[in-house]
């Protein structure tokens, strides 16, 4: 592992190092070197920003004053990144779960590609370092960004995650849910029926929340060893492992 730590540092070194000086110009000012913006522009923006509860790049975009092309245009020159193309960046399967699919849509960003200890992932804002952090964090890579628009950030996650993406947002609506539990063949295992309602004494949770705290806490009384939960078309099948 060292070896090959050593050499991706001798093959991406002075590049990660030019583009992490860039990065630390936010992103107001390198629109106003580039000309997209003047300084009175960005302060009214910034200002304008807060109050909306959007990043800048988001602000300006919605209010007419830079279009996307344009920002997606300036970030890739100035970072020095590709910019997403459907052509160059195929859906890779096979990497789509390193990131879980909250960190993608709070984030705005998708894994694309992953050669040895590089993980290239499509970003709405690759200025964003906490960002880049969870990523590196989650997959343990480092991780190359590729700057991408968000309507194609939000296809990819929709075309990626599919079937899963809808799943998630069904669980979090549930308030009432039935799981049948059905006997396993081994001679290892017991499995009984059991029944998750909700839970009123805790509705100031989310309903995703109280779900799995129910499947833990039934889990626990059984004395199970193992969870399995398997998500079929019109229904979810819960199953318990009790040695």
């Amino acid at each position: 592992m060292g070896r090959w730590q050593c050499f991706l540092f001798t093959l991406y070194g002075g590049r990660e190092r030019e583009v992490i000086l860039i990065r630390r110009k936010r992103l107001g000012e390198i629109l106003i070197e580039t000309g997209l913006l003047l300084e009175s522009q960005l302060q009214s923006a910034l200002a304008g920003q807060k109050r909306a509860g959007l990043k800048l790049g988001q602000y300006l975009i919605q209010q007419g004053i830079v279009r996307e092309d344009q920002l997606i245009d300036v970030l890739s020159r100035q970072l020095k990144i590709d910019k997403y193309s459907p052509e160059k960046y195929p859906a890779d399967p096979e990497i789509i779960g390193m990131i879980p699919i909250e960190v993608c849509q709070k984030n705005k960003l998708i894994p694309l590609k992953r050669r040895m200890n590089l993980l290239t992932v499509a970003m709405v804002d690759p200025l964003d370092i906490n960002a880049l952090d969870t990523v590196e964090f989650i997959a343990n890579m480092e991780v190359e960004p590729v700057v991408c628009s968000e309507r194609e950030i939000n296809q990819l996650i929709r075309l990626s995650f599919g079937m899963h993406s809808g799943f998630i947002e069904e669980m979090e609506r549930v308030e009432n849910v039935e799981i049948s539990v059905e006997p396993d063949v081994s001679d290892r295992e017991k499995m009984e029926d059991i029944q998750v309602s909700s839970l009123h004494d805790q509705a100031i949770e989310p309903p995703i929340v109280r779900l799995v705290n129910s499947i833990i806490t039934q889990a626990v009384r059984e004395g199970a060893s193992d969870i399995h939960i398997s998500p079929e078309a019109h229904m979810v099948q819960l199953r318990f492992r009790i040695d």
